[in-house]
């Protein structure tokens, strides 16, 4: 019977140091995915300046869109937001397209798609632009074509890839290489 509080108090401790073990596995755990959770939220690209851009028709076809200005990289995705509103009293068939400028010349189309609108209508859409891997540090275009049967509307707005003080001045060409790689609706 001498015996039975030194058994006693093993059986105590093993479970004990078992708790204690677990606990610390689940602290470290916690903390591991409190990391992880909170490098998520930072833009993983680096992207950064945000923009926002609208345009509007005359006759009330509204166009927004946003995305970041600062930090593409060649070879890099980004993603960009779109939202158009037919404001007018009819059905809007529509077309946008998204390219890649430089200062004079279309470098690549990003996107493009067809889009119907009833009036008052909504649409809205992010787009996944794909930077060509062999594209030099610099600032570009990018440019928004809305294609309609009333006239396009052109909205361009500065990148810049890679780590650049670079400012991008185009020229008149430059919108109308634009507006050219974006097909009329049939």
């Amino acid at each position: 019977m001498a015996d039975l509080p030194f058994l006693a108090k093993e059986y105590t401790e093993k479970p004990m140091r078992y708790l204690k073990t677990k606990f610390l596995l689940m602290i470290a755990l916690g903390l591991i995915l409190g990391s992880a959770c909170a490098q998520a939220e930072r833009p993983v690209s680096g992207l950064s300046d945000p923009f926002s851009a609208r345009i509007e028709s005359e006759d009330g076809l509204v166009v927004k869109w946003n995305g970041f200005s600062d930090g593409y990289e060649p070879g890099g995705s980004a993603t960009v937001d779109i939202g158009i509103e037919n404001g007018t009293s009819k059905p809007a068939e529509l077309r946008y397209c998204m390219q890649l400028l430089d200062e004079r010349d279309l470098l690549t189309s990003l996107a493009q798609n067809d889009v119907t609108l009833q009036p008052a209508g909504a649409f809205g859409t992010s787009v996944v632009l794909n930077i060509p891997q062999d594209l030099r540090v610099g600032a570009y275009g990018l440019a928004l074509v809305v294609r309609r049967p009333a006239g396009p509307l052109v909205n361009t707005v500065t990148i810049k890839v890679g780590d650049t003080t670079a400012t991008y001045a185009p020229e008149p060409s430059a919108d109308d290489a634009a507006l050219a790689a974006c097909p009329p609706l049939p």
